[in-house]
């Protein structure tokens, strides 16, 4: 069964040097088993960022949570899942 993802956080740089990192980040998700897509969340005023993802099962989103790309984000904090 298809399985919503949405993760929020705050991110602790200005928004340019945040921006930097889109195309790689992106590549990386876009090669994420079972991931059918993401919509880009960002709100500057706020420093808060975030993402909506669809994935093919809860398996798939588990996966993602608990991998490289979520773990490894030393500019993001407080990083809510739900």
């Amino acid at each position: 069964m298809p399985q919503l993802l949405q993760i929020n956080y705050k991110f602790s740089v200005a928004r340019a040097e945040f921006e930097k990192g889109f195309d790689a980040v992106a590549a990386q998700i876009a090669q994420v088993p079972g991931l059918r897509w993401k919509i880009w969340l960002l709100n500057e005023a706020e420093s808060r960022g975030g993402g909506i993802y669809l994935f093919d099962d809860e398996e798939s989103a588990r996966a993602y949570l608990e991998g490289p790309i979520i773990s490894r984000d030393e500019i993001l904090a407080d990083i809510v899942r739900t």
